[in-house]
């Protein structure tokens, strides 16, 4: 059985204008490391292997980092993927990643926020 979790995220990610064609859909998990202070109870890379795994049966895959700047910081890296799966507690994002993410979505990059991302980014 698919978690509300899965479903909502798969909803969100088929949406994309890439899942019409046959090729298989990319998405770059941002999560966080560990469970330390400002956490909470999200976990993750405990999320990751389960999205992995159900949603790879429909030819969407993930590529799983736990910082800002493993994300956003090659640009080059990002525009390669369908969309980014925002799954974490970032309090603050440098001017040049997020530079980079604007144009991402502004040129057609997916970007699902998921949870607690709403709390990420607050500067």
């Amino acid at each position: 059985m698919v978690s509300p979790f899965l479903r909502i995220l798969l909803a969100a990610i088929i949406s994309l204008p890439c899942a019409a064609s046959a090729s298989p859909i990319r998405v770059l998990f941002l999560g966080h490391e560990g469970d330390g202070p400002g956490q909470g109870s999200h976990r993750p890379r405990e999320m990751h292997p389960r999205l992995a795994m159900a949603l790879g049966r429909e030819a969407i895959y993930f590529d799983y980092v736990a910082t800002p700047e493993a994300a956003f910081g090659d640009r080059e890296r990002l525009f390669r993927y369908d969309a980014v799966l925002l799954y974490a507690n970032h309090q603050t994002l440098d001017r040049a990643l997020w530079q980079n993410l604007r144009d991402y979505v502004e040129q057609g990059g997916g970007f699902v926020a998921v949870q607690s991302a709403s709390w990420c980014f607050q500067n």
